[in-house]
């Protein structure tokens, strides 16, 4: 109920938005990026299981120009190397759902 009427009031407020020009936003898009980009110094590059996924979701989303593509990349990888690396049980069933669901997804695009 709560999203709906939010979607309602966002539908209504959308040409308020179309107002602003581009120029206006760009500064708080490259605040963003940066404060994104802090993150990655935070990343263990001596844990190879976590550092690869990460650094692929990092590359990945610029390179394929979408959000969902690099974190499916990421996800997959995470899955794969802890499978392939024998420790299939330090994954949570959620993440194999999640993985396969982001293959099929990748498969069918």
């Amino acid at each position: 109920m709560i999203v709906g009427l939010l979607f309602g009031i966002a539908v209504l407020a959308a040409p308020l938005a179309a107002i602003v020009p581009a120029a206006a936003t760009a500064p708080a898009l490259l605040a963003v990026g940066f404060l994104m980009v802090q993150q990655v110094t935070r990343i263990d590059f001596n844990a190879l299981d976590t550092a690869i996924p990460a650094f692929l979701v990092v590359l990945l989303v610029p390179l394929t120009w979408s959000i969902a593509h690099g974190i499916g990349y990421g996800f997959i990888a995470s899955v794969a190397i802890r499978l392939l690396s024998g420790r299939a049980r330090d994954v949570h069933p959620v993440m194999y759902v999640t993985a396969l669901a982001f293959l099929g997804f990748l498969l069918i695009e």
